[in-house]
């Protein structure tokens, strides 16, 4: 999910602001979807009903991907797939080019879903894009949003990217976010930019930022499965990232980050 709509849902959820979103929301629902599947919890504007066949089709599968490093989900997920990019804008308040988003503990699905075939084969990448939001959904419904939205931006989008095999970061490689990083260019788990992203704040592409963290989270993972799915576990108490990570890890996050960092310069 891109973090300016991070920042309009926290904005709804703290400030009680930009409420015309909301209503557009509950609007849309009622006069543009139904249900267009023998899922009950997926609704469709007229138009989308292959892919939401496809979702249909594969969603359990979907989310044993997700649930094999994160937690169970707590609900069935809800979608929303759009035909009309005006209604998906309107709705959501995210970004026209975005492929899909997390808002209202749903998952939107945008109409560009259908320009993402550039990047691979069609049902892949629909099944990347889905699994990378049911990331943050996942996420979401076991945080709860006012622990969800502490968790440093580097952690929730590297894991999302990482568990969808790359989604949100589809035009930019591992081998060139390497090369970047070891340029100097590119983000780093500072605790000082949790929000807005840090790609926001140094003006790096959130695509390079996206592909650096799941370089990142994928070290993290692979240090020791076991530990890292503790982590996942013990975010639910709303403790303080950096502390939990160091109890588990006896190390903290940036010591990891330089055995991260030299292993990057000593093989690449």
């Amino acid at each position: 999910m891109d973090f300016l709509v991070k920042f309009l849902v926290l904005t709804i959820i703290c400030c009680g602001i930009n409420l015309s979103t909301v209503t557009a929301f509950a609007k849309s629902k009622a006069t543009t979807f139904y249900q267009c599947t023998n899922n009950q919890y997926i609704y469709c504007e007229v138009g989308t009903e292959l892919i939401a066949d496809e979702i249909a089709g594969s969603l359990k599968y979907l989310k044993n991907l997700i649930e094999e490093k994160q937690l169970p989900f707590t609900d069935e997920p809800n979608f929303f797939i759009y035909k009309s990019l005006e209604n998906f804008v309107m709705t959501t308040g995210a970004i026209g080019y975005m492929k899909a988003v997390v808002i209202h503990h749903s998952v939107h699905i945008s109409p560009t879903i259908h320009s993402a075939h550039e990047f691979g084969g069609y049902d892949d990448i629909i099944k990347k894009v889905i699994v990378h939001e049911l990331s943050h959904l996942n996420l979401l419904q076991n945080y709860g949003e006012q622990i969800y939205y502490r968790i440093p931006s580097w952690f929730i989008e590297g894991l999302a990217t990482y568990s969808s095999g790359g989604a949100g970061a589809e035009s930019v490689t591992a081998t060139q976010a390497r090369n970047l990083l070891k340029e100097g260019i590119g983000f780093s788990p500072n605790k000082d930019y949790e929000f807005p992203t840090k790609s926001m704040v140094l003006k790096i592409n959130p695509q390079i930022y996206y592909k650096q963290a799941e370089g990142f989270i994928k070290f993290i993972y692979e240090i020791e499965p076991i530990k890292f799915k503790n982590l996942i576990t013990s975010l639910k108490n709303g403790e303080d990232f950096y502390g939990v990570f160091f109890d588990i890890y006896q190390m903290s996050v940036f010591d990891v980050w330089r055995l991260y960092t030299y292993q990057v310069l000593k093989e690449y």
